[in-house]
């Protein structure tokens, strides 16, 4: 498979593996400088040849490293429309409301 692989994302991957074998911990996020490079071949080269030589998906490295704000702290919409802030409700004897402007 080597030999088909252009020269810099051999170097890529030569340097990403070394990378790996002496990061502290498996799920360590890719350093910039790897995640720019790896997306720079990706522009370059097909999908399928940058996954396969760096191991990499590269569909991911354009996303943000940061995690997700999780939904529970999202705020309520409000409707904020002249119709429904002039308008008035009247009551009718059944319970049923009537829009009157």
């Amino acid at each position: 498979m080597d030999s088909t692989v252009p020269a810099d994302l051999l170097k890529l991957k030569t340097r990403l593996e070394a990378w790996r074998a002496t990061r502290r911990y498996t799920r360590q996020p890719i350093p910039d400088e790897f995640r720019q490079a790896a997306a720079e071949m990706a522009g370059r080269y097909s999908p399928s040849l940058v996954r396969s030589a760096l191991k990499l998906d590269p569909w991911r490295l354009k996303k943000p490293s940061t995690k997700k704000p999780s939904r529970a702290h999202h705020e309520r919409h409000t409707v904020n429309d002249d119709r429904f802030q002039s308008a008035a409700l009247d009551q009718i004897g059944d319970g049923r409301a009537v829009y009157s402007p």
